[in-house]
């Protein structure tokens, strides 16, 4: 199992920093973050179809195609996980070299987004900014940084994984 479950997590780890870095060289000059969002989770789950494949190839050729939902999900969870620290550092990594105005560009945005926004009072959009900038300010430390990045990907991969876990799971019988 560690063998073809760690195959599986680099593959998708991979597949998510390469569909990412493809997404991001038509995006990164006009900074569209809301279709960044969708790229970004797009590449995440194209990634996470490994959970499904490795859970399938494991269950298939390992064990003579029956796998109970614990045993799937432990799997998969696993190649979740390697998938999300991959993840994490290349974040980092891309931050780092090829982004380090995100947080100034990522607060101007939203800023934007909350001043166009009509339900929100004066008052309001003044909390909201502030709080923004709050958050923005503590982005700026790494581990807040990698820890926000982690939660980006890993509860979709729970997902995933649950619904592969129960899809793919079968009882001898």
């Amino acid at each position: 199992m560690s063998k073809k479950v760690i195959t599986f997590g680099l593959v998708a780890g991979a597949i998510n920093l390469v569909t990412g870095f493809i997404f991001n060289l038509f995006w990164v000059e006009d900074m569209d973050f809301s279709t960044g969002e969708i790229l970004g989770f797009t590449s995440m789950l194209l990634a996470l179809t490994m959970v499904f494949v490795g859970t399938k190839s494991y269950r298939d050729n390992e064990l003579g195609g029956t796998i109970t939902f614990g045993k799937a999900f432990k799997f998969g969870l696993i190649i979740v996980l390697i998938a999300s620290l991959i993840y994490v550092i290349g974040w980092m990594l891309y931050f780092k070299y090829y982004m380090p105005d995100f947080n100034e560009k990522f607060l101007v945005y939203s800023i934007e987004q909350i001043n166009t926004n009509n339900d929100f009072t004066a008052a309001e959009k003044e909390t909201q900014i502030t709080e923004m900038k709050s958050w923005m300010k503590s982005y700026e430390n790494p581990l807040v940084m990698m820890a926000f990045t982690f939660l980006e990907i890993f509860p979709v991969g729970i997902l995933v994984t649950l619904f592969s876990s129960w899809l793919l799971s079968r009882k001898k019988g």
